[in-house]
């Protein structure tokens, strides 16, 4: 019953297909899910970001390591601005 949230890390995890069934249990159970990393590329930061953005998501994510990278993978990174995550829509080269 103390339970808020669920934070769940797609790449270690099992991806879009586990994260769907969670998420509707989440939301079966009226708590949060929260997308977080665990120090992936930008490659893997954008996915998960993407993931979020898929399953239409309006929690934060943890995704906090991806401003301590030195390189990139992807040749358009997404933006954050004021906090939130600008994702492009164009197709990108990874």
């Amino acid at each position: 019953p103390n339970l808020k949230a669920l934070i769940y890390k797609p790449t270690l995890q099992g991806g879009f297909s586990q994260a769907h069934a969670l998420y509707k249990w989440t939301q079966s159970q009226k708590i949060d899910l929260i997308l977080s990393s665990c120090f992936e590329s930008d490659l893997g930061h954008d996915q998960i970001a993407r993931l979020a953005k898929r399953l239409h998501l309006s929690t934060p994510l943890g995704i906090g390591t991806y401003f301590a990278l030195k390189d990139r993978l992807c040749q358009n990174p997404f933006k954050v601005e004021k906090g939130y995550m600008h994702i492009s829509h164009e197709k990108t080269s990874h």
